[in-house]
């Protein structure tokens, strides 16, 4: 299987064992890490859960190894410029919905944070 096939059966594995109430949380947990560990730069949790919007399942794959792909050629700033960019355009449409636009806020303050962060480290 490629890296795409093995990543989108971990991510529609984990979003099925979400609503198992059979699973512990420590088996959903290890589900997730399970996705995490083949994309461990794209911030898949953001993506699974926080993200500026929801996405289907290969609409998580796709943005997953695409940040990858930016991560390879320039670093986490690559790619927390890349979400700042997503989670902006959120915020600034007007069409967007409350709930979609309070998630953008929320996470475009962070990817901020994160960017200064890196800016003072560079410094």
């Amino acid at each position: 299987m490629t890296l795409r096939e093995n990543l989108l059966d971990a991510i529609q594995r984990y979003h099925q064992a979400i609503s198992d109430p059979a699973l512990s949380e420590a088996q959903v947990d290890a589900l997730f890490e399970e996705a995490d560990q083949l994309v461990p730069n794209a911030r898949l949790s953001d993506l699974c859960h926080y993200g500026e919007r929801e996405r289907s399942h290969e609409e998580i794959v796709e943005e997953a190894l695409y940040r990858e792909e930016l991560w390879a050629h320039g670093g986490e700033h690559a790619v927390l410029l890349h979400v700042q960019a997503q989670v902006q355009a959120v915020v600034d449409d007007p069409n967007a919905g409350d709930t979609d636009r309070v998630v953008a806020e929320q996470v475009l303050s962070g990817v901020e944070e994160e960017l200064q962060g890196l800016s003072s480290k560079l410094n």
